[in-house]
């Protein structure tokens, strides 16, 4: 077992949920993507099914369920490669086999019975635990300010392009959360009508008179 193990569980769960209390469900977005793809990072492409898969998995980690979302776990999972490579950089490394030691302290069970969580869980535990590390309550706000700095300026040499479904990627990193945020996409079609449109019935409009 990895000598960080009981630190490890106690970090990640407070990541964990941290992150899932302040995040609401988001829904679609602009963007182009490739069919069945949630995500494309640079040229990695990030699966509809991979987040699925990794939010139920997550989900069965917390007392809340309803707490990990999608739009959740997609952010985590875009994040990962730079997350996990600045960590690296500042000393505070994450491996995978340390997210792994994670769901075996969690007595993980996966839908077939087995215990072995899929890739893309473990990444997105690898993830929320780099992010606690690099910029969680215990760390010097300007050390994790520039960690921060780093990982949004690889995503943006990258380029982050997300399904409509899930939103748009902003590039920002939320404090409350210890995440990187999506937002919702406005809809054209539910455009606000204008004053004259919506005046009582039997009033005459302004160029009647």
């Amino acid at each position: 077992m990895s000598r960080r193990g009981p630190r490890f569980r106690g970090r990640v769960a407070v990541a964990v949920l941290a992150a899932a209390v302040a995040t609401t469900p988001l829904l679609a977005g602009c963007g182009t993507t490739q069919a069945g793809a949630a995500a494309i990072v640079g040229d990695h492409r990030i699966t509809v099914d991979e987040v699925q898969t990794a939010t139920e998995q997550l989900k069965g980690l917390v007392q809340d369920p309803t707490q990990i979302t999608q739009e959740l776990v997609l952010g985590w999972l875009i994040a990962n490669p730079y997350a996990v490579q600045v960590a690296s950089e500042h000393g505070k490394g994450v491996s995978r086999a340390d997210a792994l030691t994670f769901f075996q302290q969690a007595h993980f069970t996966n839908s077939a019975g087995g215990s072995t969580p899929s890739e893309s869980a473990i990444s997105a535990v690898q993830s929320a635990y780099a992010l606690q590390l690099l910029a969680g309550g215990q760390t010097d706000p300007t050390t994790a300010k520039k960690a921060v700095d780093e990982i949004l300026a690889d995503l943006k040499n990258a380029k982050v392009r997300v399904n409509p479904r899930y939103g748009t990627f902003d590039y920002v990193w939320n404090e409350q959360t210890q995440s990187f945020t999506l937002s919702p996409r406005k809809d054209a079609w539910l455009a606000t009508p204008s004053p004259s449109a919506v005046q009582p019935a039997g009033q005459p409009s302004p160029s009647s008179s």
